[in-house]
This record gives C-alpha cells, structure tokens and sequence, in this order.
C-alpha cells in the first residue's frame, strides 16, 4: 500500500495514465511505474531501480554513500535528495 506522502512527492514530477495492467519489464517508462507504484502493484525501491540504468545505479551510489539499506525509507530519503538538488539547480538558474 502506498503512502499518501510518497504519491504527493512523486506526482509533483509525474501524471497517472491508463498503464496499471501493462507487463513489467526491467525498466518502464516513470508514467507507466508511477501507475504501478500508485496502484500498489510495486515498491518505491520499484519505481527507482526500474526507471534506468542510471538512476538504478544512482540510488545505490547513494544508498552506498549514506551507509544504508534499500527500502522504502532510503527510497523516500533519495527522492527527496533528488528534489532538493532540482531545486537548488532550479533556483541557480533564476538568480
């Protein structure tokens, strides 16, 4: 079950559409595993490592960096790393 926290983070990035019966694959677009994600079908640590090669390997670096486990905790904490680089990146380019 999904967290009401999670999916108000996420959906500031992406829109739900119609995927929530599609096959999972090794990595799926973010809209079809926000679906998934929204729809209980799959874990947070699901929708990182599943979106690509990089950001798979960018949740371990950072997992790796902070000493800790993936679970969904890491996983809230890395979204939310990452939504805090957008906005100090976002906000450099506006000053």
């Amino acid at each position: 079950m999904t967290g009401a926290s999670e999916c108000k983070h996420i959906q500031k990035f992406y829109s739900p559409s119609k995927h929530t019966s599609m096959k999972l694959s090794k990595y799926n677009s973010e809209e079809e595993l926000f679906d998934l994600y929204q729809a209980g079908h799959i874990t947070l640590v699901d929708f990182i490592v599943r979106q690509s090669p990089d950001m798979e390997q960018e949740f371990n670096d950072y997992c790796k960096d902070e000493d800790i486990l993936q679970n969904e905790d890491s996983a809230r904490k890395f979204l939310q790393h990452r939504q805090q680089l957008f906005d100090e990146a976002f906000s450099q380019e506006h000053i």
